[in-house]
C-alpha cells in the first residue's frame, strides 16, 4: 500500500521494523523463561540497538514503478538481497537471539 500512488513509498526500513517486531514477539512468547529473560533484559536498561538493527543505507520512499523496475518487486533479486541484509543486521541484535 505504501508503494501505491499517494502512499509514502515502499520502505526497507519499514521491513526492518516489521522483522524486528516479529523476532521480538517470538522471543517474548516462546516460553515462560524466554519471556522472563526478555523482561529482565529490558529492565536492565538496554538500548534500542538490542532490538532494532542499524538501518543506515536501507532505501525508503520507493515508488511502485521503481520498486518493480529496480528491485524486481517483492520476489525480485534486489529485494531478496536487501531482506537478507536486514536479517543479517537483525542477527547482530543481542536482544533478539
Amino acid at each position: 500500500k505504501d508503494s501505491t500512488p499517494g502512499g509514502s513509498g515502499f520502505s526497507f526500513v519499514d521491513m526492518a521494523a516489521n522483522k524486528a517486531g516479529i523476532r521480538f514477539a517470538s522471543a517474548a512468547t516462546r516460553n515462560a523463561q524466554s519471556a522472563r529473560n526478555l523482561q529482565l533484559l529490558i529492565a536492565s536498561g538496554v538500548t534500542t540497538d538490542y532490538f532494532f538493527p542499524d538501518i543506515s543505507g536501507l532505501p525508503e520512499g520507493i515508488s511502485q514503478d521503481t520498486f518493480r523496475s529496480e528491485y524486481g518487486g517483492l520476489g525480485g533479486a534486489e529485494t531478496r538481497r536487501l531482506l537478507e541484509e536486514i536479517d543479517r543486521r537483525l542477527d547482530s541484535c543481542k536482544g533478539l537471539q
